[in-house]
């Protein structure tokens, strides 16, 4: 595993320098992702740029008002998308979106509260990953 950890490192320098390596993957999981990827810089990322898209969508699809199957789903998917690719900061905050449904106290305030969350954390993960396909 140490290898294919190296290996990786050594291609991932190829497209972003050592130095601005660090600031990059503040967010994602490169470790995590190199187990699907296995040192293929384009399937990285290709799977990187489908992360970016489902994001956008999902982001338009979250509304505070929205009945719990349509916010839960929307959080579950986020979830997923984000550990998908290790951005598990982003993930976390997905499984906590889908918890505020039904009777929870003040789900409206707490989904926008998570939702601002949400929306922060995404726009720096989105960077982050541009930054590292160049």
């Amino acid at each position: 595993f140490n290898i294919v950890r190296t290996v990786f490192r050594y291609l991932l320098k190829r497209t972003v320098s050592e130095e601005k390596m660090t600031d990059v993957t503040k967010h994602i999981d490169l470790d995590h992702l190199e187990k699907y990827v296995t040192g293929d810089i384009a399937l990285r990322d290709e799977i990187l740029s489908i992360f970016i898209d489902q994001v956008t969508l999902l982001l338009e699809q979250f509304d505070v008002n929205s009945d719990d199957d349509a916010w839960e789903n929307t959080a579950h998917s986020l979830k997923g998308a984000a550990r998908g690719v290790g951005a598990f900061e982003l993930g976390n905050l997905g499984e906590e979106a889908e918890k505020y449904i039904k009777k929870y106290p003040e789900k409206n305030a707490a989904r926008a509260e998570v939702l601002s969350s949400i929306k922060k954390l995404s726009e720096s993960v989105v960077a982050e990953v541009l930054l590292l396909r160049k």
